[in-house]
């Protein structure tokens, strides 16, 4: 391991390294610690819950007189008219079939205008629409100009009943069901298909439906079950995530208790401590569906205690933070394959940063709000996710410390970053699941900001890795990209003689990052690269514990000082419950 030695820098060097790793530390530990799969990317990917689908619809049959006639006449289509649509104008669905008028068609060629006409529906969300030619006499028509009928059931809603599994809120159930669809409207990708997905995407609750044929024709009842799963799920574990300066091996627990109000909401417990206890993180958070299944309220707290040691020890660097977190995130379109959500929210900060020998003392607030927008669509062929997400982040910084705040703003090295700010974040992914199981994730990252920003809102220029959490080497740019990807591949273990072992994945990561240290720079040596790669191997194990390693090699080259390269083996003991 290559390391830079704190006395062949000015001081100001080594506060300004410590400060990056305070911001490094209160980053990385202050997001919330819920029981999902920390060691990878969590992508989530919208399911479609099974619909057992047997509506009381029309079958696509011609009647019986004109099934018994000649296939070969023809008739000249003068136009056409339909009947049942509701959702589209006959301008609309005859402007589909205009290669079909003025013509010879068979009748193979008039089902060919009727499939289209119901694939239109499909498209656009109709998923239940039938489209049929009823009984009329084409025969005798065949010797002139035809106008024909085209009938469309679009599929409308009879009744919808919900049911609630044991501990689950069924009234709350019943309205987040019914929202924006009711008896006699029709069904859609954004109506009830929308909800069961919704209500599906809630932790602890899973949503089914099934589609039965409705009292009257044309329509289909509708079913929606939400069956509570287990209660309270989590995870522990121990490894070599940490910061060398807070300590490498850490300890680690995450605990979420499922539907406390049976309304698929959730609370989450979280911690984590380095052996030595130079680094102690909490937090806790809540979120619940609010007025529909497509809004969700998080509420979150966290606190963050360090010290630094190593290189940093001599200079008594320690410090704590405080996080307030309060996010409404709305979905504003829903199907199978596709959704667009909409975030409002905002964090209070409170940080304290102080350096002992030099008398630092960096206390000060951030209050933010942020506006944020993402998407995702998965291919037909369900194999390929793509998720793009851009936000915006207002906010203000408070010195409570008058020294703090003088050093800030003078021109003895301050930055300015006191008052308002604004920053932009741009997020790009790309997940690939191959036909031989190969999963190849691409991750691009970007941040932009109008001034100088405070420490604890720059980005990490290889400060966590993009698809493991570790990074041995962390720096901060006010503003840069970052792009990575990874490839890695799932293999059962069925050899009877190994039953404690259920599945090896082997991966390989590689990212990269470029970013400008400070919007103002106080010199021309403004920009930090950091190149981080490697390989490792997940063991899955009976019982859900996993076993991770990981060898990787980083480089950071920071302008103005020698490039810094560190050869890490990592690893990770994790168990859910």
């Amino acid at each position: 391991m290559k390391t830079t030695k704190i006395n062949k820098y000015p001081l100001r060097l080594a506060v300004s390294q410590a400060l990056i790793l305070f911001s490094y530390v209160t980053h990385v530990h202050a997001a919330p610690v819920v029981p999902t799969d920390a060691g990878s990317v969590n992508i989530p990917r919208p399911q479609l819950p099974p619909l057992e689908v047997t509506p009381a619809l029309p079958q696509e049959t011609l009647p019986e007189s004109e099934t018994n006639a000649d296939s070969n006449v023809k008739v000249v289509v003068k136009a056409f008219e339909f009947s049942g649509n509701e959702q589209f104008s006959t301008e609309t669905l005859s402007g589909l079939l205009t290669g079909y008028i003025g013509r010879e068609v068979s009748f193979a060629e008039l089902n060919e205008a009727v499939t289209k006409v119901k694939q239109f529906y499909r498209n656009n969300g109709y998923f239940l629409a039938q489209v049929v030619l009823p009984a009329q006499d084409l025969v005798k028509q065949s010797d002139q100009s035809t106008v024909i009928n085209i009938q469309v059931i679009e599929g409308k809603l009879g009744e919808l009943k919900v049911e609630a599994g044991e501990g689950i809120n069924q009234s709350f159930m019943s309205d987040l069901s019914h929202n924006g669809i009711a008896s006699g409207d029709v069904i859609t990708e954004q109506s009830l298909v929308r909800n069961v997905i919704l209500i599906n995407a809630l932790p602890g609750v899973r949503a089914t439906s099934i589609l039965s044929p409705g009292a009257e024709p044309g329509t289909s009842d509708a079913t929606i079950s939400v069956e509570p799963e287990n209660k309270v799920i989590g995870y522990a574990g121990i490894n070599t995530y940490g910061n060398p300066y807070t300590g490498r091996e850490t300890a680690f627990a995450g605990v979420a208790v499922n539907n406390l109000a049976g309304r698929g909401d959730q609370l989450t417990f979280g911690g984590r401590i380095s052996r030595n206890e130079d680094l102690k993180a909490f937090n806790i958070g809540y979120a619940t569906p609010v007025f529909s299944p497509a809004n969700v309220l998080s509420l979150g707290y966290s606190l963050v205690e360090y010290s630094l040691n190593g290189q940093f020890k001599d200079i008594d660097a320690k410090g704590n933070s405080q996080y307030f977190t309060a996010y409404l995130d709305r979905s504003m379109y829903r199907d199978s394959r596709k959704g667009v959500n909409l975030r409002l929210g905002g964090i209070y900060k409170e940080l304290k940063d102080e350096i002992g020998l030099f008398s630092v003392n960096n206390r000060r607030d951030i209050a933010e709000v942020e506006l944020g927008v993402s998407g995702e669509w998965i291919t037909a062929g369900g194999d390929v996710m793509y998720q793009l997400g851009l936000s915006a982040t207002g906010g203000h910084v408070s010195f409570k410390d008058s020294l703090a705040e003088l050093v800030d703003r003078t021109s003895l090295g301050g930055l300015g970053t006191q008052g308002d700010f604004m920053r932009v974040n741009l997020i790009a992914n790309r997940n690939q699941i191959f036909e031989n199981g190969i999963n190849w994730a691409l991750r691009a990252d970007y941040q932009a900001a109008n001034q100088n920003l405070d420490i604890a809102e720059k980005m990490g220029i290889g400060a966590v890795n993009r698809w493991r959490q570790f990074a041995y080497l962390p720096s901060l740019a006010n503003e840069g990209w970052m792009v990575g990807t990874e490839v890695k591949k799932d293999f059962i273990v069925s050899n009877p003689s190994l039953k404690v072992l259920q599945a090896v994945t082997p991966y390989a990561f590689y990212d990269f990052g470029n970013g400008k240290i400070n919007h103002d720079p106080l010199s021309s040596d403004n920009h930090v690269l950091s190149r981080h790669y490697g390989v490792g191997v997940d063991f899955t194990m009976v019982k859900q514990w996993v076993l991770s390693t990981t060898y990787s090699i980083q480089d950071r080259a920071v302008e103005g000082a020698p490039t810094d390269t560190a050869y890490t083996l990592w690893g990770q003991l994790k168990k859910d419950f």
